[in-house]
Parts: structure tokens; C-alpha cells; sequence
């Protein structure tokens, strides 16, 4: 894997510029401190010092049902997010954007996008601009999609969508083009649109076998995409599954899921295989269930079981070949991280995040670590959180620099 050669050792003089508070606005007694550490020591401490050198800390606002994307120079893009306010009387979302660079350790913000959004999605094209799609405005459900250009750091209004969603899904097909699928706005939805780049224009893309939202959709080796799960009208969670090939832009029932669920993660293995994490079961609870799918079977077997119930969480593929799964956060007052061991087949813990959180969003930085950002901190009705972790799977150590809660909004 590539490692980066500049950011993961900082500078003497960085490292003093975060510590006087240059690194995100935050006060002194919170920037991060450099310790001087003896040759050859790598103590747990000596570790999560270094990490908090290489994180500078918090968002430039708190963000909750936003999007992180990494940028294909290794920086990390985060967009939108629900704003500020109560179950009761909810605030607008907010179409600020900002970026994390890993050569610095520190966050900027760059242009905003011409709505605000929140339950949107975001996908990294091909040519390395991201496409934004729908999502909830400050006055209804949205048809728009805009594009970020890292290069120039503009945002322009792409073609609207032929629907309007928000709880869809995306995915970016071999030719170029990006598969939207599935969502609600009234109602829930089993359509799905194909957008052009190149043509900055959309067209049908067929219907799923069923209604649903909350669902996931993961690209197979073969440029298929399966989509798995979801919720839809008088149902918490079903295990309906479906495949999308590109090649005829046709739709074909798959393999039902063993446990319907929702909110759930889906990520591709490296030998092809699909392996699915969590959710809400269909008593409306989360689960601790995980099930690999094989696309040569279609068939799904059991993977085992979590130590928590998760929903609302995040998955994330780490290293190559016998790597792992780290499934991080979920909703539920717990810090503990978990990872499938992709060769052993099996789930083992991986640290203690610093902050319960969900909701949030999972990148991994080219240096082989996973930053996760924002989300709910704790349980079902806490606030939006502004904090930032870093994961060294290394030695499984989870650090964080400042941030905070902001409110008590509360889920929906």
C-alpha cells in the first residue's frame, strides 16, 4: 500500500505552530502536544502522541448525515450536513465544505455548494470531481446535484436528477457513469438513474424489484452492482436484494439477505466476495449479525456476530491482500471498535474510539490509518460532534485532538 512520505512525521516547526493553537481554531490547553520520545520506545502513549501530531483537529463545524470522499491525491473531502436545532424544531442543513489534508494534518475550508443538504450522497468520478446528489434542502427534498473540482476548489450545478431523494445510494460503474438508486421522499423508491459525465446528463436506469431506502449498493469485481437491504413502507427492515449490470442496464432479483436489515454496511473483499455488517433488524433494533455474500454462489453464508449491536455505523477495508474489515461506532453508548479478519474469517476487537459516535463518516488515508469525522456523539439523541479520530491498525490505537458537541438535535 502506498505510504505518504510527507505528513506523517511533522516538522518541529508545524508541530509548534498546532500547539499554539494554528490548527483549527482551538484553544491551547486542547492543540496537540509533541513529546519527546526516547529511540526505539513505542509505548501505547508513544503511539497515540504521534497520531495526535499528525491530527489537527476538529472540523471547522459539526456535522452530522454528511459525506466524506476521498480525493484521489489522498486529501479528504466532507460536504453538507444537518444544521443546527432540535427534533422539535430543526434547523436548516448546510452546504459548507472542507477538506482534510494529510501532508498537513489540518483541515480548510473551500467553496460551498449552492444548497444546503443533508441525507445526500457523494461519489468520486472517474476524472477525480465528486458528484453530489439530492438529499434534503432547507425546503424540501432535492432533484439537484452539483460537482467539486479539487483542482480548482469550485463547485458547479450539474444536470438535475429526474427524481428527487435523500436515504439513496451510488456507485460508480466501470464506463464512467454513476448508478443512483432507490431512496424516499413521500414515498419510498425503487427507481434508479444513470448519470453521464460526459454528457452532464441523466436517463432512466430501471427499477428494483422492490420500494426502499437506507439501502447500499457495492460495485462486484465483475462491474455489477448489488444492492442490499433497506427499509420500506410498513416495514422496519426487509432482506430483499438486487444486481445491477451495466452492460444491458438491466435489473435481476438476487439472493435474499439471511437477516433483513437496514442502515447497515456493505463493503467488497478483496477476493470479491461482499461482506455486510450490522443494521436495524426488523424489530427495529440494531443487530450484531454480519453475512458475506458470494456473486459466483449468489448465495449468502453467516460471518459471525459482533460483541455490539450496530446501526449507523461505518465499515472500512483495510490493507491488501489478508487484510481486514474495521467496523467503527454505531448507535449505543459504546467506544469499542471491531475488525473482521478477512483470512481467519472472523471478528476480533480493535481499540477504543475516544468518542461514541454515529452517524459518521470513514476514510482511509493513504498512509494505511482511517480518520473518522463528526456524527452523533453517544446515544439516540446526541449532539452533533465537530471531533476527529484517527485509527493506526498498527497497534489498534485510536487518537483525537480537541472537538466538541454541539447541541442536542437528535436522530430521525
Amino acid at each position: 500500500m502506498t505510504k505518504l512520505a510527507a505528513g506523517t512525521v511533522f516538522t518541529l516547526a508545524l508541530a509548534l505552530a498546532l500547539s499554539a493553537g494554528c490548527g483549527g481554531g482551538e484553544e491551547e490547553s486542547e492543540s496537540p502536544q509533541v513529546l519527546v520520545q526516547a529511540p526505539g520506545s513505542k509505548s501505547a502513549e508513544d503511539e497515540q502522541a504521534k497520531l495526535e501530531a499528525k491530527t489537527a483537529g476538529r472540523l471547522t463545524e459539526p456535522r452530522v448525515y454528511h459525506t466524506a470522499t476521498k480525493l484521489t491525491d489522498g486529501r479528504v473531502l466532507v460536504v453538507g450536513s444537518k444544521g443546527p436545532g432540535t427534533m422539535s424544531m430543526p434547523g436548516p442543513p448546510i452546504g459548507t465544505a472542507e477538506i482534510f489534508d494529510p501532508t498537513m494534518g489540518d483541515w480548510v475550508s473551500t467553496a460551498a455548494m449552492s444548497k444546503g443538504r443533508e441525507h445526500h450522497d457523494a461519489e468520486l468520478l472517474a476524472d477525480g470531481r465528486v458528484l453530489v446528489t439530492g438529499g434534503r434542502g432547507p425546503i424540501s427534498f432535492l432533484f439537484s446535484t452539483e460537482i467539486y473540482d479539487p483542482a480548482s476548489g469550485a463547485w458547479t450545478v450539474s444536470a438535475q436528477m429526474n427524481g428527487a431523494r435523500m436515504h439513496h445510494d451510488m456507485a460508480l460503474l466501470d464506463d464512467g457513469r454513476v448508478l443512483v438508486v432507490g431512496g424516499k421522499i413521500a414515498t419510498y423508491l425503487d427507481t434508479s438513474e444513470l448519470y453521464d459525465p460526459a454528457s452532464d446528463a441523466w436517463s432512466d436506469g430501471g427499477s428494483m424489484s422492490s420500494k426502499r431506502a437506507w439501502l447500499r449498493a457495492t460495485r462486484l469485481q465483475d462491474g455489477r452492482v448489488l444492492v442490499s437491504g433497506g427499509k420500506r413502507a410498513g416495514m422496519q427492515a426487509v432482506a430483499d436484494v438486487d444486481i445491477f449490470d451495466p452492460s444491458d442496464d438491466s435489473w435481476t432479483a438476487a439472493a435474499s439477505l439471511l437477516t433483513a436489515r437496514r442502515s447497515h454496511t456493505s463493503t467488497l473483499l478483496p477476493d470479491g466476495r461482499v461482506l455486510v455488517v450490522g443494521g436495524y433488524g426488523a424489530d427495529k433494533e440494531p443487530i450484531n449479525t454480519s453475512e458475506i455474500y458470494d456473486p459466483a454462489a449468489d448465495a449468502w453464508t453467516a460471518a459471525g456476530s459482533l460483541q455490539h449491536p450496530r446501526a449507523d455505523h461505518t465499515a472500512t477495508l483495510v490493507g491488501e491482500g489478508d487484510g481486514f474489515v474495521l467496523v467503527a461506532g454505531g448507535l449505543g453508548e459504546f467506544t469499542l471498535a471491531e475488525k473482521f479478519d478477512i483470512a481467519a474469517g472472523a471478528w476480533v476487537t480493535a481499540g477504543n474510539l475516544n468518542l461514541a459516535r454515529n452517524l459518521h463518516t470513514a476514510a482511509l488515508l493513504d498512509d494505511g490509518t482511517v480518520m473518522v469525522t463528526g456524527g452523533f456523539d453517544g446515544g439516540q439523541f446526541g449532539g452533533r460532534s465537530d471531533s476527529v479520530e484517527i485509527y493506526d491498525p498498527s497497534n489498534d490505537v485510536w487518537a483525537t485532538v480537541g472537538g466538541e458537541t454541539v447541541g442536542s438535535d437528535g436522530r430521525e
